[in-house]
């Protein structure tokens, strides 16, 4: 999706586009960087690592009010892919637009087959952990109750052994 996103800008800027597809691709460009940046939090990291960068995320969490209902800014990253489908959208009409019936064919059947790729599993990827033994019991324990509201809350502490 990178390379067909980047492929996109590239085809805007040639010119190659429609005038209100260039304007899409702008805005659709502007919107994942501005969104990739927030998504980065109030702290940049990557890998656990700080970047050493300044963070619009910070900035705003300073200035603007309620922005601190944001809890988690890796939700950011929703806009980002979205963006990123447009541009890469952008880059198949590009490459499709005035192509012959055997060129668009063959796009069709590379993006087929890389959709069909992207549907696996990555290796380096975790799996979901078990479920703990207690927490089957107490479902257990809830199935044989009367049926009646249950209020669920997942509370935790950092000291379980």
């Amino acid at each position: 999706m990178l390379l067909l996103a980047a492929w996109g800008l590239w085809t805007a800027r040639r010119g190659r586009l429609a005038p209100a597809t260039r304007s899409a691709v702008g805005i659709y460009a502007a919107v994942a960087v501005a969104a990739f940046a927030l998504s980065l939090g109030p702290v940049p990291s990557a890998w656990e690592r700080p970047l050493g960068i300044g963070s619009p995320y910070g900035a705003l969490l300073d200035l603007v009010p309620g922005f601190d209902g944001f809890r988690a800014p890796a939700r950011f990253a929703l806009p980002v892919l979205m963006a990123l489908t447009v541009l890469a959208g952008c880059a198949v009409a590009g490459l499709a637009g005035a192509a012959p019936a055997r060129r668009r064919a063959a796009i069709g059947a590379v993006l087929a087959v890389s959709l069909w790729e992207s549907r696996r599993i990555f290796p380096w990827v975790e799996t979901v952990p078990a479920e703990d033994a207690s927490t089957t019991a107490a479902y257990g324990w809830l199935a044989e109750q009367p049926h009646g509201p249950v209020l669920k809350l997942p509370i935790t502490t950092h000291f379980q052994a």
